[in-house]
């Protein structure tokens, strides 16, 4: 028995209009008070249940008397609920899956404080960029050694660390930014590549923009040190479209 309550109740039904049910499908024609004491309810909660029940058309309820009388309705009606149920479904379907796209395409933000985080935010992302497309970075590298000079350290290492990894970086033509340029061309890893560019196309000052496949990555170097992480495959498309537009016009070292 109480394995069909729960088979019933899959429906949509209450525990209480399951057993209900059950009861009027054991009783037949009966009165209130009876089927209360064979579904072990009060008599309150039985009349809510029938009145749900007669609502969904798996009893009648019909007068004898002064007094009512609940019969079951054929078990039959279970499957023509669970059916209309299912059609329910299928009918809203689009407008579920456009409300699951919608959720789907809102941008996942983090904003993370501190030198720490900013270190780790680098760090992860190149651990989770193995074997994929490749990392873009906007920088103005002389604004950045300022403020995060371990930042700076950290990341020859991991293109040391990761050779298989494709990176490109606009750097901002200043002395800072030549002589990372410079240095950097001794690394090992044979994906990176970067180019100078100009003020014209490097609108984004001292901060520094870093585009993964479905994620940008906003680092302030300015008096509050923290990082915007945000999660947007259409974002990152906008990003990675305004670089090659920079990227292209910067030219090649």
């Amino acid at each position: 028995m109480t394995n069909l309550t729960h088979i019933i109740e899959q429906l949509g039904l209450s525990d209480n209009e399951a057993n209900v049910y059950l009861a009027s499908l054991q009783l037949g024609e009966t009165h209130m008070t009876t089927l209360a004491k064979k579904a072990h309810l009060k008599r309150p909660t039985t009349y809510l249940a029938v009145d749900r029940l007669e609502m969904l058309g798996l009893v009648s309820r019909t007068k004898k008397g002064k007094r009512n009388v609940i019969s079951p309705v054929h078990p039959r009606r279970l499957v023509q609920i669970a059916q209309l149920r299912h059609k329910q479904i299928e009918e809203s379907l689009p407008q579920l899956l456009g409300l699951y796209n919608d959720n789907n395409k809102k941008p996942k933000v983090q904003m993370l404080e501190g030198l720490e985080a900013v270190e780790r935010v680098y760090q992860e992302a190149f651990e989770s960029m193995r074997n994929k497309k490749e990392f873009m970075f906007f920088t103005n590298i002389a604004s950045i050694t300022g403020t995060f000079l371990t930042v700076a350290e950290i990341f020859p290492r991991l293109l040391y660390k990761h050779p298989t990894i494709k990176v490109r970086e606009l750097v901002y033509n200043n002395e800072g930014g030549r002589d990372w340029v410079s240095e950097n061309k001794l690394s090992k890893n044979k994906g990176w590549e970067a180019r100078l560019s100009e003020k014209d196309s490097h609108p984004f000052g001292d901060n520094e923009i870093m585009i993964t496949e479905n994620t940008v990555a906003y680092l302030s170097a300015g008096s509050d040190i923290f990082v915007i992480f945000i999660e947007s495959e259409d974002l990152a498309k906008t990003q990675k479209a305004m670089f090659e537009m920079a990227w292209t016009k910067a030219g090649k070292i």
